[in-house]
């Protein structure tokens, strides 16, 4: 190909002599004026960014780098015909990628054809190509839930695209041509002049930069404990980690214009649901509201001074005898010794559900912690049939004429004792207390902390980096909720709240005996819990208190001593 204009030159008979001609006007043909001039191809390439936030992207460039595409017509004789303009069109083709072969990487583009009509011999063009580029070309479509995960997210995905430019433009010239028949006879005639654009190529890459977020993220770290966790402590603390409640949520992605402006902000779900956790708690505190020594005084003080009234013994009868003052609660068998007390256990839960309400948590904490509960003595009774029984109404052995000691122990779940008395009473009351731990979808708006410790692109979460580096960042999805639940359940516990008389039994050995209130331990990874996935299941065993309350009777003598 030659590298420069072309001249070319065409001689026929060129002094007319043979044969013998007059007008030698045609008789010699010379480009120079005219010259076949080199038409330049331009190739020229360009990179563009999709960011990790785009969809799409919209670009605007100039072809050639903005040199102009010319196409210059020549006439080789004569004049431009009057009225004629310079028309043809420069064409636009979008081949395929050489990279991804078979792909077109550009969804539409424009202009495909920049028609020409001017009046002018020389035609420059500067047209400015616009096209959009698409998310889903490299494979990874969030939109419709089709991820693409990269090795290395930090390195873009690149295709390329090309955009192939040529055409020409047309004029049509006149000239005069002698007829040859008469010196003066000549004809109009006319011709076209052709002229091709400078043809060229502008190869796009594309650099997309691809992330959909982490698969697992670091969870927040909950305390599992129980404090205080001793027979001796009134108050105690349970702390464990929520059941894990998986939730949806969405990023925000955008599109780009040509002028780089991010506009049609989209949510787009995100490839990972995430799992909200928080600290559950429990606070148990349990109180003496009256305890035996409470409910025993005014007895106790009566045979004290050694007063006989019998509206002062309404719980007991104590002995008045001056050598048994020196025990604390002495007694002669035979005569009524009722059981008495109250107590107060206060049970307040936090927990976490996604739908506020009572919850299993609270209830069944509140039934164990009921159920743990024990009156216990070795006191022996008679009953209205005359048979010597323990507090739990069943009979006791009598060896050698001796009635034994059988301790025994009254609870909710047994809670019949002498003569079939149910001897323990429960008041309970309950409140409640929601609290929804709120969020926004909306980018900039509002979300709980709480939301923010499981989800990407927290500070909160340990991973702010995804979002400044890879503009990426999680919001809970609309149509779903967390509340905090707060329970408080108050427990009264009655002994004989009616202060029906015990009798002892008249044959009751003198001896030291106890009661004793108390509670048990409470094995959290029992069936009644585990069967209902109650998370605090993993802290183990909730211990009791033992005592809770407890006084010591020495019985010397009997009723009979008082009658003889």
């Amino acid at each position: 190909m030659p590298e420069s204009d072309v001249r070319i030159q065409f001689k026929i008979n060129e002094n007319g002599q043979k044969p013998l001609e007059k007008y030698l006007n045609n008789n010699i043909l010379d480009s120079e004026s005219f010259a076949i001039h080199l038409v330049k191809k331009y190739e020229t390439e360009r990179t563009f960014d999709l960011p990790y936030n785009a969809l799409s992207r919209k670009i605007r460039f100039p072809l050639a780098e903005g040199e102009d595409i010319t196409a210059r017509l020549t006439k080789p004789r004569g004049e431009w015909k009057k009225g004629s303009l310079a028309t043809g069109s420069l064409n636009i083709e979008q081949k395929d990628s050489q990279i991804l072969k078979g792909i077109k990487l550009f969804k539409s583009y424009s202009p495909k054809t920049i028609g020409v009509s001017e009046n002018s011999d020389t035609i420059e063009l500067n047209p400015n190509v616009t096209a959009t580029v698409e998310r889903p070309v490299f494979g990874d479509d969030p939109l419709n839930k089709k991820w693409l995960n990269l090795p290395d997210p930090r390195k873009p995905k690149v295709l390329d695209g090309e955009f192939t430019y040529g055409g020409e433009v047309r004029r049509t010239y006149v000239y005069k041509r002698d007829t040859g028949l008469y010196d003066e006879d000549e004809i109009e005639v006319e011709g076209v002049a052709k002229a091709p654009f400078n043809p060229g190529s502008d190869r796009i890459f594309i650099n997309a930069y691809i992330y959909n977020g982490k698969k697992d993220l670091k969870p927040p770290s909950f305390e599992n404990k129980i404090e205080n966790n001793g027979n001796m402590y009134l108050q105690k603390s349970l702390l464990w980690q929520s059941e894990p409640y998986p939730f949806d949520v969405i990023r925000w992605m955008c599109h780009i214009d040509e002028n780089g402006r991010e506009h049609n902000w989209t949510a787009v779900d995100g490839q990972y649901k995430r799992t909200f956790l928080q600290q559950n708690s429990a606070n148990i505190k349990v109180e003496r509201i009256r305890t035996m020594a409470d409910e025993y005084y005014q007895g106790r003080n009566a045979a004290a001074k050694g007063i006989n009234r019998k509206d002062l013994y309404d719980k007991a009868v104590f002995a008045t005898d001056k050598e048994l003052q020196r025990f604390d609660y002495p007694i002669k068998s035979g005569y009524y010794f009722n059981p008495a007390g109250e107590y107060k256990i206060t049970l307040e839960t936090v927990t976490y559900k996604p739908v506020a309400g009572k919850t299993k948590d609270h209830e069944n904490l509140v039934n164990a912690l009921i159920n743990s509960f024990r009156y216990e003595t070795d006191l022996i009774y008679i009953t209205d049939r005359r048979e010597a029984v323990n507090i739990n109404n069943n009979p006791v052995r009598s060896i050698g004429g001796k009635l034994q000691k059988e301790p025994g122990a009254v609870s909710v779940m047994n809670n019949q004792s002498v003569n079939g008395i149910n001897l323990l009473t429960i008041d309970t009351s309950y409140k409640s207390d929601f609290e929804e731990v709120k969020y926004s979808s909306v980018s900039g708006g509002f979300t709980d902390e709480r939301w923010k410790q499981v989800m990407e692109g927290y500070s909160e979460s340990g991973t702010l980096d995804s979002r400044d580096n890879f503009k990426y960042r999680e919001y809970v999805k609309e149509g779903q909720s967390m509340y905090k639940i707060t329970e408080t359940t108050e427990i009264t516990i009655k002994v004989n709240k009616d202060n029906i008389n015990f009798y002892t039994h008249a044959h009751m050995p003198d001896g030291e005996y106890y009661i004793r209130v108390w509670m048990a331990d409470i094995n959290l990874a029992s069936n009644n819990f585990t069967s209902i996935n109650n998370a605090y299941n993993l802290l183990g065993t909730l211990k009791g208190i033992v005592p809770l309350d407890e006084i010591i009777i020495t019985v010397k003598g009997s009723m009979y001593d008082d009658t003889n």
